[in-house]
């Protein structure tokens, strides 16, 4: 069984296309819906804003759902109906808006709730539909508090040019024809790639300035064994349900210190070349797979049934999910249970193969779930390993 300890992704060329959306400017102000994406940091993010009047608020830093507080001296009548208020500029109130309006001094016995009709970040003023009220008179000294907890920002996903080096194997980098990448790398001897779409993947191996080819390697992703039987004849190769390979890996044959490596994925012509992931780094074999090894898979798809019985399943996303027992020699069992500890909690590949074997469905990204050593003799040890696929 081999485990990569995985390097940091340094991109730094790819053929696909830049995402639409203008960088995230902390001078402009964003309206309900707006989109930017954020390059500073890897991997480039596109997010969403979720309220109006969002102004100087870094997207990564206001994730979290947040009231947003204003507060009025306007002389407002308690009641049903439309209220305005004047309230400071520049909060993120929006129509739609469910607002709680309160005496400042006695909250629980003078208050308002309605919705916001519109609201002008410039002058402050705010505009409410009230249709529940407590308390009589005509009061100033307001607190207005938006009584849903909503962040100013979500996450969309990775840009296009990122999605195959974020964590997630379901998000894809997607490009007519191909796609072709250099990554800066130090020390790195082995690839993984999962999620792929395309025939073939040709992989190089360049020195810093890259003038010199020091390795090069290819990896074919087409006419694997069909559901019934192997491609054999003719009639199986242009009729036949064969598969497709989705999850490939590939050892370096030659190291450096640093170097440049392109990762190639082509298409058929006219097709989408895809891909998910792309883990690099250095690769530890840590045992030997054992014949009882299985592979399976946890589906994320829903079901709703209705009051007659009637159900609809919508399709989700799926994750790998591998147990595997192996054979560890005695003499580097302390090295692989140190190895494996520091792993705990990093997303990384796994190949449960031995050498000279290739099931795709023993190559995985994700994490360990947890491991047991058993030490069985003076020489070997078995170990037992569960490993949860990420989506």
């Amino acid at each position: 069984m081999r485990v990569i300890d995985p390097r940091a992704i340094a991109l730094k060329t790819t053929t696909v296309p830049a995402n639409s959306e203008a960088e995230w400017l902390s001078t402009t102000t964003y309206g309900l819906g707006d989109t930017v994406q954020v390059s500073d940091v890897a991997p480039h993010t596109v997010y969403e804003s979720l309220r109006g009047n969002n102004t100087n608020r870094p997207p990564a830093d206001w994730l979290q759902p947040v009231k947003e507080i204003g507060t009025s001296s306007t002389s407002v009548l308690i009641g049903n109906g439309t209220k305005t208020l004047t309230i400071e500029a520049g909060l993120s109130f929006s129509p739609g808006m469910i607002v709680l309006i309160t005496k400042t001094t006695t909250p629980k016995t003078v208050k308002m709730t309605g919705e916001v009709t519109a609201y002008d970040s410039g002058s402050g003023q705010l505009d409410v539909t009230v249709y529940s009220a407590t308390g009589e008179g005509t009061h100033t000294n307001w607190t207005v508090t938006s009584e849903d907890e909503i962040g100013f920002w979500k996450v969309l996903g990775s840009t296009n040019q990122y999605a195959m080096f974020d964590e997630f194997v379901n998000t894809q980098t997607e490009n007519s024809n191909e796609i072709y990448v250099t990554l800066d790398i130090e020390r790195v001897d082995y690839v993984a790639l999962f999620g792929l779409a395309g025939k073939r993947v040709e992989l190089s191996l360049w020195d810093t300035t890259e003038t010199t080819l020091l390795w090069s390697g290819e990896v074919d992703l087409v006419y694997g064994a069909a559901v019934i039987a192997a491609i054999s004849d003719w009639y199986e190769y242009f009729f036949g349900e064969f598969s497709s390979k989705n999850d490939a890996t590939a050892d370096i044959a030659v190291i450096t210190y640093a170097g440049v490596l392109g990762i190639r994925i082509i298409a058929e012509p006219g097709e989408t070349a895809k891909c998910g992931n792309v883990i690099v780094g250095r690769s530890f074999d840590i045992g030997i797979t054992q014949w009882d090894a299985s592979a399976g898979m946890v589906d994320f798809s829903t079901r709703d049934t209705d009051d007659l019985g009637r159900t609809t399943v919508t399709k989700g996303y799926w994750a790998k999910r591998n147990s595997v027992k192996m054979r560890i020699e005695n003499y580097k069992l302390d090295a692989v249970y140190k190895l494996l500890a520091g792993l705990r909690g990093t997303p990384t590949a796994w190949s449960a193969n031995n050498p000279g074997i290739e099931y795709e469905s023993l190559v995985i990204f994700g994490i360990f779930k947890d491991f047991d050593v058993v030490l069985a003799g003076a020489n070997r040890s078995w170990c037992t390993i569960e490993i949860e696929g990420l989506i």
